[in-house]
């Protein structure tokens, strides 16, 4: 009988939990000592549909489809995990190099007493991400999971030491080149023994990451080990916090940063306070050739050690995605505050539930790097040039009216340098203003409905924009949605508006998650803390089903 190779190596994955799961259910020990069994499974479909109007893609295979199979097994300090993948093909957008099948991660760690073994796949992060940073964001396609070999020893709550060596997951591949890395995270306040009732805490930690990878093309002196070094504090006194960052990194040309042999290097600073009713973020990070993969011929968000996220706010409503800002790492200072103030109730603003006001401002700007051509190892940290990327300022207001009626109230003003963010050529700056509207009513201990209206205008890129979203609960476990993302020139233009639909219809079941829906989907960016991918428009319907066991 013929067995599709897919079904096989499906049948692999789960073959490689089965003595474990056995093991599990005959031990008579105590249950305490038995190990456990738990998982989760994603998939979702997408059927294409031709769609003229807004030059949506048409994929030859008309159904697209991700899925995801995860296992993994628990006794006491021993952890071992499994994931299996299927992209047939992969969902529009996705990166190119997630196509077929097969068991992408699979680990085995042991933590006893002070020091945690792990061997296989793992992910991690060394203080800000700005040396090193594995993650997984599957909404954007990104895995830079890490295959090698960690250990991590702590001594007393004192004294943290990691140190890893592998290759960065790329799709169905490992990367070429091999990363190297040791941190030591130091407790300050407990090796000073200050006392708990200071309300101090005091953290330094120190990283370093080598990157090897062989090279055998036309430029000379090419080093085959790029390395980066970092400094962390991160410290807090009563009201007061700073989290502040300062990383170097030696020379590595590569194609981001067009072959240059400077060197890099970035400082990131976050200043903090709070006190009832009141909360103040400054932050500020300037950064220059900080582009650092296993790979130096790989782009887009492919074999990356490090990740930098915008310096921005981090945009949730729909329109205002249609601008968000990504790092420019081969060179920008970038300023950032955040002010979270609540009026009291029983104030004239305040009223009976009170009001709650945030306010948010950011700017980035090119970095000057006149004095950095002319010598390589001079830094010019916060030393901000004439060319604006980007700039927002952001004005919330929160207010509750009664226990069945909440409203938000949204105001954004941006400047966007779509040429610079996108890589694109001929759009220029964009200015938008934006007004967002939402409510949400209680309509009952079951049934809630909320509200979105939505307006961006601008004159130029493609014009005003408006949109309309509803959203009706129903007991917790179904909802239904509906929207229509408008685009026109101005009122009264006599071009032709566009109009993307999409809806759907939600059930929730303990850890079970199942959704219909139908959508005309704009061409754009799509973000996920300040990292993004390019979409292509399209129109068709989806399924989704994501369980936890």
């Amino acid at each position: 009988m013929f067995v599709p190779h897919f079904v096989k190596s499906l049948l692999l994955s789960l073959l490689f939990l089965l003595p474990v799961a056995a093991f599990a259910q005959d031990n008579q020990e105590d249950a305490s000592q038995k190990g456990s069994i738990s998982g989760s499974f994603q998939t979702d479909f997408q059927y294409y549909l031709k769609d003229t109007v807004i030059d949506a893609a048409l994929p030859d295979e008309r159904v697209g489809s991700n899925s995801y199979l995860t296992l993994m097994y628990q006794r006491g300090g021993l952890r071992a995990g499994v994931r299996y993948e299927a992209y047939f093909p992969a969902l529009l957008g996705f990166p190119l190099n997630l196509t077929g099948y097969g068991i992408v991660n699979r680990f085995v760690s042991y933590e006893k007493d002070f020091i945690e073994l792990t061997a296989g796949h793992f992910y991690e992060q060394f203080g800000n991400g700005l040396v090193l940073r594995s993650l997984e964001e599957r909404p954007l396609g990104i895995d830079n999971a890490i295959d090698g070999a960690r250990v991590k020893i702590k001594l007393k709550d004192k004294v943290k030491v990691t140190t890893l060596i592998g290759k960065h997951r790329d799709g169905f591949r490992l990367s070429e080149g091999t990363v190297r890395a040791v941190s030591g995270e130091f407790f300050l306040d407990k090796i000073l023994k200050i006392r708990p009732e200071s309300n101090t805490s005091l953290n330094l930690s120190l990283n370093y990451v080598s990157k090897f990878q062989p090279y055998d093309g036309g430029l000379d002196n090419v080093p085959v080990n790029s390395r980066a070094y970092s400094a962390r504090l991160l410290a807090s006194k009563g009201r007061f916090g700073i989290n502040a960052e300062y990383v170097r990194k030696q020379t590595d040309p590569n194609k981001v940063n067009q072959y240059s042999f400077a060197g890099g290097d970035m400082m990131y600073v976050n200043l903090s306070y709070n006190q009832k009713g009141l909360g103040i973020n400054l932050s500020a990070q300037s950064m220059h050739n900080m582009n650092f993969r296993t790979e130096r011929d790989a782009i887009d968000n492919r074999t990356i050690i490090n990740f930098v996220t915008a310096n921005t706010k981090q945009q949730t409503y729909r329109l205002l995605t249609l601008y968000p800002y990504t790092t420019q790492v081969n060179g920008e200072v970038a300023y950032q505050i955040d002010v979270l103030y609540k009026i009291k109730k029983g104030t004239w603003l305040g009223g009976r539930y009170g009001l709650d006001v945030a306010f948010n401002a950011s700017i980035c700007n090119e970095l000057d790097t006149a004095g950095i051509y002319q010598n390589p190892q001079q830094s010019e940290i916060f030393k901000m040039g004439r060319k604006n990327y980007y700039q927002d300022f952001n004005l919330e207001l929160t207010k509750k009216w009664s226990p069945k009626l909440k409203t938000i109230l949204y105001l954004v003003h941006l400047k966007y340098d779509k040429d610079q963010i996108e890589g694109r050529r001929g759009f220029g700056v964009v200015t938008s203003n934006s007004v967002i509207v939402e409510n949400v009513i209680k309509m009952s201990k079951k049934r809630s409905l909320r509200i979105e209206l939505q307006h961006l205008s601008t004159k130029q890129d493609f014009g005003n924009w408006g949109m309309a979203l509803a959203e009706l609960g129903l007991g917790g476990k179904w909802f239904v949605y509906a929207s229509d993302e408008v685009n026109y020139h101005e009122f009264g233009s006599s071009k032709k508006a566009k109009h993307f639909y999409a809806g759907g219809l939600v059930y929730v079941q303990g850890g079970t998650r199942l959704s219909l829906n139908y959508a005309r989907q704009r061409e754009g960016l799509v973000c996920v803390g300040g990292i993004c991918r390019l979409v292509p428009a399209s129109n068709g319907f989806g399924i989704s089903v994501n369980t936890t066991f």
